[in-house]
């Protein structure tokens, strides 16, 4: 879909690349096609030596605390969003790179790309309570391999009814696709998801048969709620 029009609102896009090295190309064509401001990425698989150049965005990325060609994430955001690069806290469970980028005419807005392990510790959620207290407005989105029929999973997980009730408890919104974003050989799922805490936006999701990643993108379309 083109899009060289202003946009209503904000397109960020999250996606679990399973390996970004060998998809640079496609991505730069992702990019220049949909007009994304934001894109969100999990499983990079980069090494400290990768260089990823994208024209017209910045990208942050952070390698994978495991010092092993898996996991690891990043962001891209247009050149032209004024931002800034946040270091992580002290985490112990996840995986996340955060960008906090002032879009008018909102107050500054916390992107947090994030990686939850699959079988991951259900104290999982201590890690995101010190990542939302970094800022007021908040967009986490990611792979967070937690399954819940309450976003269209056909069964749970714990992981799931561990991240339900703390977004419950945080007064924060769970924004989810309506169809699987993940397939394997076992089964398809609903696993990329987004959380919003003080988000004044009118956020719905899609997917995009793009990239070719066992994860589809998800499209998150943000339009300000005047």
């Amino acid at each position: 879909m083109f899009n060289m029009n202003p946009k209503p609102g904000v397109v960020v896009y999250s996606c679990n690349a399973n390996g970004l090295i060998n998809k640079v190309a496609d991505l730069r064509e992702f990019l220049a096609r949909t007009n994304s401001d934001v894109v969100l990425l999990q499983e990079t698989h980069l090494s400290g030596v990768d260089k990823c150049l994208f024209a017209n965005y910045v990208f942050y990325s952070t390698l994978s605390r495991t010092h092993f060609r898996r996991r690891g994430t990043g962001i891209l955001i247009k050149n032209t969003i004024p931002h800034y690069h946040l270091p992580n806290p002290t985490l112990r469970y996840v995986e996340t790179t955060i960008v906090i980028a002032t879009i008018s005419p909102l107050p500054p807005i916390n992107f947090i790309s994030i990686y939850n392990p699959p079988r991951n510790n259900p104290s999982f959620t201590l890690d995101l309570e010190n990542l939302i207290v970094l800022n007021t407005i908040t967009f986490m989105a990611g792979d967070f391999n937690a399954k819940r029929r309450t976003w269209n999973c056909t069964r749970g997980c714990r992981i799931g009814k561990q991240l339900e009730h703390f977004t419950l408890l945080t007064g924060q919104k769970i924004i989810s696709f309506d169809s699987p974003i993940r397939y394997d050989r076992k089964e398809a799922s609903m696993i990329d998801l987004a959380i919003t805490r003080n988000f004044n936006y009118a956020c719905n999701a899609t997917a995009d048969d793009e990239l070719s990643s066992d994860h589809l993108p998800v499209k998150f379309l943000a339009e300000h709620q005047h």
